[in-house]
């Protein structure tokens, strides 16, 4: 089993950690053993079952990206996202509706189809962006 470590102020997964292992097994047998445990959860993710990794260190970086575009909207692509999700949506609302008032921009949102919870901590997260950027 694996824990995921993630920085929720940036929506990234910041580490892997192995959460069980034999304490009995020699360090090297138990980083093998996270390795491989990373390959299969790479190969779940991706379907490419024939990747190999050098280290444990590749492995969990390669993870790690596809984790993050799977279960996280890409900050760099929320402009254009190929398949906008209800985040990537809710922000691009947020974006064409700057200046209307909180609640009609979260009656958009859900008239597209966004869970209101959604629409209200997406509006709240660019909310705070927006009033970083003009300090």
């Amino acid at each position: 089993m694996i824990y995921a470590m993630i920085d929720l102020t940036s929506d990234r997964v910041v580490d892997l950690l192995p959460i069980s292992g034999d304490p009995k097994l020699a360090c090297s047998k138990r980083l093998e053993l996270f390795t491989k445990e990373l390959a299969d959860i790479y190969a779940k993710l991706t379907g490419d079952t024939d990747r190999q990794f050098k280290d444990l260190s590749e492995a969990k970086e390669a993870v790690i990206q596809e984790i993050t575009k799977s279960y996280f909207v890409d900050r760099e692509d929320d402009e254009h996202p190929e398949s906008p999700g209800p985040v990537a949506i809710a922000r691009r609302i947020c974006d064409e509706l700057a200046g209307h008032s909180r609640r009609d921009i979260i009656e958009a949102c859900a008239r597209a189809g966004v869970k209101r919870s959604t629409a209200a901590t997406q509006y709240q997260k660019w909310k705070s962006a927006h009033q970083q950027a003009t300090r």
